[in-house]
């Protein structure tokens, strides 16, 4: 796995998180929900999928944004705090945004090294052109699937030749950025992993490679209960996507997430993890320090898997406050991952900090809780 050359700005988040002090910069990443729609539906989603109950406001809920107003003055805060990558991501389709292009204007301004995860559905050869020539540090397509029947198994509103069309307009990207010999918008390939396509791991390697993806990521399943019968893994899954990982990492030529995933599938089949070490209920979380997301209703969160515990809110007061304040320092100091993290395989340890964040956990596997 790539290893970032920590900065100067990287060595101040290292010193509040080793002191406990207050933050001497802001977030390295902070994701940004810009909109709530989307027209796919993937099985999987927690917003979206057909599979589970709505919630009661939820056709409200579904058409809500965040106003091209809001972002700005976001990014002004932000850019004063030292935040260096802004990702356009969200409950919903970004590119289904009135407004995506005044942003991607902003971001550019302020010259954040700009980011967006999308299904890839609404983006067309023009909008690649446009992506190329801002230079948007990466592109992130949430795929999930390597062939057409699985593409619609797992997206049920998608048209039938969403996937080919897809594919043919990433190896646009690939060649056009070759033609022009940029390296911009980087390329990566995400797959949340369910029953569903469990078995295609070798081929989403083989379709991110083919189509000039720099990086592939496996996503583990965030299971709700209504959910649970159709997608969660059975022990002969997770045997088999054990074996085709351990396979593609000798084999494969991205960058990848294979080891964070894998032991994200340990536990669930052979590990007994010893309760009585800080490893397992204590560990120390060096997410708060970096990163932060914000919500298209402006709520701010340190961790998607956080749940509704929510920080503050911009619509009220600017994010400056809201990362400085006495609420997220004291969430900062105590702020501990559960036994089996989701987030540990979606936040692998790429730079310093991560880094030192595994030292301590490996530490404390063998420092008994008081």
């Amino acid at each position: 796995m790539k290893i970032e050359v920590p900065t100067i700005r990287d060595l101040g988040r290292v010193w509040g998180m080793i002191s406990d002090r207050q933050t001497l910069i802001g977030p390295k990443v902070v994701m940004v929900d810009i909109i709530n729609q989307c027209d796919l539906h993937c099985v999987m989603c927690f917003y979206h999928s057909s599979l589970l109950s709505k919630r009661p406001d939820y056709q409200t809920w579904a058409m809500g944004q965040m106003s091209c107003e809001q972002f700005a003055s976001l990014l002004q805060d932000l850019s004063q705090l030292g935040t260096e990558f802004v990702t356009l991501c969200g409950a919903g389709e970004p590119f289904l945004h009135p407004d995506i292009k005044k942003m991607f204007a902003l971001m550019a301004k302020y010259r954040f090294k700009s980011q967006i995860i999308s299904n890839g559905i609404h983006i067309n050869r023009d909008i690649l052109d446009d992506l190329i020539e801002i230079r948007l540090e990466r592109l992130t397509i949430s795929l999930h699937a390597a062939d057409s029947k699985t593409y619609q198994i797992i997206h049920p509103l998608s048209e039938e030749d969403a996937f080919e069309s897809l594919k043919v307009n990433l190896l646009y990207l690939k060649q056009r950025k070759a033609y022009l010999k940029s390296r911009y918008p980087k390329l990566s390939i995400i797959n949340v992993i369910s029953s569903l396509n469990c078995y295609n791991l070798i081929d989403m390697a083989e379709f991110a490679y083919s189509v000039g993806a720099q990086r592939i990521w496996f996503k583990p399943l965030s299971i709700a209960e209504e959910t649970k019968e159709v997608l969660s893994l059975k022990e002969e899954d997770i045997i088999r996507i054990r074996a085709d990982l351990k396979f593609l990492r000798r084999k494969i030529k991205l960058e990848h997430n294979i080891g964070e995933f894998m032991d994200g599938l340990t536990p669930q089949l052979d590990i007994q993890v010893d309760k009585s070490c800080r490893w397992a209920r204590n560990r120390f979380c060096y997410l708060p320090w970096i990163r932060a997301n914000i919500t298209t209703e402006g709520e701010v969160l340190s961790c998607i898997y956080q749940g509704r515990s929510f920080l503050g809110n911009i619509q009220r007061q600017p994010f400056s406050i809201i990362w400085n304040s006495k609420e997220y320092r004291e969430f900062r100091k105590n702020k501990r991952c559960p036994e089996h993290c989701l987030g540990a395989a979606v936040y692998p340890f790429v730079n310093i900090v991560g880094s030192i964040n595994r030292i301590k956990n490996r530490i404390s596997v063998i420092v008994p809780e008081s």
